[in-house]
């Protein structure tokens, strides 16, 4: 039974059986037209067009969660979770505005009636709490067993774990639950509580309840969330009533709302049947959120810039170059900034003071923080003069640190005063001198002074610094106020920077619920982006993701480690941290063994930059390694600053590391060798990684990527690796069904699959790599001790083993002699029956060279981990 709105000219028999007057409502519902004067019948049913919004969302959670599956990403989890989180909330908020004015008003009129007039709508109303707190619980179920999921992504299945049987639960027990429990409650309230409502209120009074309970709500999204579930008809209808029994500071805080959730040519609809919305709007509306929001943003960076700078290492070099490039972008941004306040906004308010003959000395007493930009100039000179002096052995630095902390203290006090003056007296008088649209002007020409490259990344900025519901407001109000094509760019900029890891995922899934625009203007960046070209460099972008989200996960918890000294916080961040070094350690040593000495053949003078950064990358991690292991031990406040310090610098250092190979590098790599030597340097930077390594990237890399990301990745991966020992390996192992395309199988296998490994022997085979056995006699024992395979199965496992003694033989002639190691980009095994295998090339130093147990290829550099183990 689905609700659907109020009706129009429909007449009731009030002395008619409650369920019939129950179906006439609703049948008159389904028939309204807005464009028609209505007669006013039960103003508070229109409450129960949240119910429509209700059902409609959680029709969508459970189609979504239908897509669950075993090789459904960690990125697809995140986005349910969103959708779930918010539809709660969204609940919760509903539910609140009936218990604390629905129910207390019924209950109210009911005490005075006879006990059997409507003995069953009081009993429900004294249980509606109870029935709130079950839906919640229902919530609560499904959103634990979508994170139990999600922390199971990319985990090789373990002994006792049932992944198809949970998500089974989850959608044949848990969701359903959720849904016949909300579904029925809502039945249960329209059944009771419509027919109740004529009975016992007078139109009026109705009117008054239903915007009593919306201005509960006016501080969440639960209007404006219901009014886009609605036909233009059903929301006229609803706002048309709204408009009739709000107050003049009720429908203003409603139309503002709506005016910010709306498209234009929406708004401008709904302004033509309803002007009164226009009107009331204005009262609210401020554009002049966009700066106060700035504002707000600069205080939060000020502060923690002083924190940061109270605890920076003076001999550090990485940690004063991170906090040089944030006075520059300060700098940047304040001059833009106050440019267009001093140049539009003052001069401006300054020529309509004038005219209206006020008094000018309203206006702030300083027209430029002349003397803060100075400071903050002289700061900048400070920093480059330390860093330029070299890691003196007496302590100049330390004196010089404390003079810049006084200079920054200083300017971050004076800077301060000045926006609280602009906010208290300058803005003030703007908004009582000039009309929104006015002010919407004066805004977009003092934005304007912001060049537009400049702009999205000012956004990103202040969005990193806002809360959630803050972030909202500001990208509504410049989605109201600003151009299309502006508003479209910095959704694009906010999408690539969820795409390449450097905005949270969920925070995106989030806001596009609250302001749907954001998706249909991102133009599917979000979730293709930079990789939808399908190029064989993509899979480095993807590394590359997965580091951005890992550094930017460790800087958050590092933030928050001075206010909750909690032991087991600081073990699992030391042991985030180590494993983020590991994976960081053998990505930068593949581009500086294998990519860098190839592009510098073809474009000289590349490779000595990127190896310094990667070595100030080594020493950071070193250093933060280092803090951990002391604040473990002492638990003192200052070293967890010192952690948190370590923590920024290396995530702002390596960010721009990453975003300098993806502008410069890798453009070099693509625009200078074809496409099938790119992917010979993608399956060698995959293939001299030792297994263990691979064993935790390939599962860490799926659980950040969305699932057309990780099918392109492992697609990629097998077929570069086709027919080698890395593909057989891999497939042995990895938890991943969907990767390479499903093909036609024959009948009956031929001779060679038959004789192929099976997935125990392949099994056994990867695990003697991973274990790293001495000798074949060590590695025979350990396969006939294994259970798990057949007589037959270990016979072949041993005779495979045996042959590797003849691997260092590669046969005269053969293509590979041709080959200098120079310009080797893939190597291959040559077995005495003429098979090759291709082979990953590592160095003498990369793993441990045990002559009796492995064979060579022809290089003489070449020992793969591969050929150690597996024929």
């Amino acid at each position: 039974m689905e609700f659907v709105g109020r009706s129009q000219n429909v007449e009731l028999d009030r002395e008619a059986p409650a369920q019939k007057r129950l179906k006439i409502i609703k049948d008159g519902y389904e028939k309204r037209d807005a464009a028609q004067n209505a007669t006013q019948i039960e103003p508070l049913a229109e409450m129960f067009n949240v119910h429509k919004a209700i059902r409609r969302n959680l029709e969508s959670l459970r189609i979504t969660i239908s897509g669950v599956s075993v090789s459904s990403t960690a990125q697809f989890y995140g986005g349910i979770l969103a959708r779930t989180s918010y539809l709660k909330s969204m609940m919760d908020r509903h539910c609140k505005s009936e218990e604390s004015v629905l129910c207390p008003a019924l209950m109210v009129k009911l005490e005075g009636s006879e006990e059997e007039s409507n003995p069953s709508a009081k009993r429900y109303i004294s249980v509606l709490n109870h029935k709130h707190k079950d839906m919640e619980k229902y919530f609560d179920q499904v959103t634990e067993a979508l994170r139990t999921l999600q922390k199971e992504i990319g985990i090789p299945k373990k002994s006792g774990t049932d992944l198809e049987g949970t998500i089974r639960d989850l959608k044949q027990e848990k969701l359903s639950q959720l849904i016949d429990c909300v579904n029925v409650h809502l039945d249960e309230e329209e059944k009771v509580l419509i027919p109740l409502f004529n009975d016992i209120f007078s139109e009026a009074e109705q009117g008054k309840l239903l915007v009593g309970m919306l201005a509960v709500m006016f501080a969440t999204p639960v209007l404006t969330w219901t009014v886009r579930a609605l036909s233009e008809g059903e929301r006229m209808g609803f706002l048309r009533l709204i408009e009739k029994y709000s107050t003049e500071d009720q429908l203003a805080e409603i139309a503002s709302n709506i005016a910010h959730d709306l498209s234009a040519s929406e708004w401008s609809k709904l302004c033509n049947v309803l002007p009164g919305f226009e009107k009331a709007a204005k009262i609210k509306s401020n554009p002049l959120v966009e700066i106060t929001h700035i504002n707000k943003a600069i205080r939060i960076e000020l502060a923690d810039l002083l924190k940061f700078t109270k605890h920076v290492d003076p001999f550090d070099d990485a940690q004063l170059k991170c906090l040089a490039e944030r006075f520059a972008f300060l700098e940047k941004m304040l001059t833009y900034r106050v440019a267009g306040e001093v140049q539009i906004l003052k001069k401006e308010l300054q020529q309509r003071l004038s005219e209206g003959k006020a008094k000018v000395s309203g206006l702030p007493e300083k027209d430029d923080p002349t003397e803060a930009r100075e400071t903050l100039v002289a700061l900048q000179k400070k920093l480059q003069a330390m860093l330029a002096s070299g890691q003196a052995v007496d302590d100049g630095r330390g004196v010089e640190k404390i003079t810049l902390l006084r200079m920054l203290e200083a300017f971050a006090k004076d800077f301060t005063k000045y926006m609280d003056e602009e906010e208290t007296r300058m803005f003030p008088l703007i908004e009582k001198h000039f009309s929104v649209e006015d002010q919407d002007q004066l805004v977009r020409k003092a934005m304007a002074m912001i060049p537009a490259e400049f702009l999205a990344d000012l956004i990103l900025w202040c969005l990193e610094a806002l809360s959630l519901d803050e972030q909202e407001r500001l990208l509504r109000n410049v989605l109201r106020y600003s151009p299309e094509e502006e508003f479209g760019n910095i959704a694009v900029a906010i999408a690539r920077a969820v795409q390449t890891g450097e905005k949270s995922r969920r925070q995106w899934e989030e806001l596009c619920l609250r302001v749907p625009q954001l998706q249909t203007q991102s133009k599917g960046v979000a979730d293709n982006g930079e990789f939808a070209d399908g190029s064989p460099i993509n899979e480095i972008l993807r590394v590359h993701k997965a580091i951005r989200i890992e550094l930017q996960a460790i800087m958050e918890a590092s933030t928050v480690l001075p206010e909750s000294m909690n032991p087991n916080a600081v073990a699992s961040l030391a042991e985030r941290c180590s494993f983020l070094r590991r994976m960081v350690h053998f990505h930068s040593k593949a581009e500086d063994s294998i990519v860098l000495p190839l592009v510098e053949k073809r474009v000289s003078n590349v490779s000595s930059s990127y190896e310094d950064e990667h070595s100030d990358e080594r020493r950071l991690f070193g250093s933060l390694a280092k803090q951990l292991e002391n604040l473990q031990c002492s638990g003192d406040v200052d070293v967890a600053m010192s952690v948190y310090v370590i923590a920024r610098t290396l995530r702002d250092d390596m960010m721009n590391h990453l975003s300098q190979e993806e502008s410069h590098l890798w453009p070099l790599l693509v625009k200078n060798f074809t496409i099938e030597e790119q992917s010979e340097v993608v399956a060698n930077i995959f293939g001299q990684m030792p297994a263990e390594i691979l064993q935790e990237m390939l599962p860490w890399m799926i659980r950040v990527l969305s699932a057309t990301e990780r099918d392109q990745m492992m697609n990629h991966i097998f077929a570069v690796t086709s027919s080698t020992l890395f593909d057989k390996w891999l497939r042995t192992w990895f938890p991943f069904k969907s990767a390479t395309p499903a093909a036609e199988e024959p009948e009956q296998p031929t001779r060679k699959e038959a004789e192929d490994p099976t997935v125990e022997e392949g099994a056994a085979v990867g695990l003697m790599l991973l274990q790293g056995k001495e000798d074949v006699q060590r590695a025979m024992r350990l396969v006939a001790a294994d259970d798990a395979l057949s007589s037959e199965q270990k016979s072949r496992v041993m005779q495979n083993l045996l042959v590797t003694r003849w691997m260092k033989n590669t046969p005269a002639g053969s293509p590979q002699s041709e080959i200098t190691p120079e310009e080797r980009v893939k190597s291959y095994i040559y077995l005495p029956d003429g098979q090759k295998f291709l082979a990953a090339s590592i160095t003498k130093d990369d793993v441990k060279y045990e002559p009796n147990v492995v064979g060579s290829c022809s290089h003489a550099d070449c020992v793969t981990t591969l050929c150690q183990t597996t024929p």
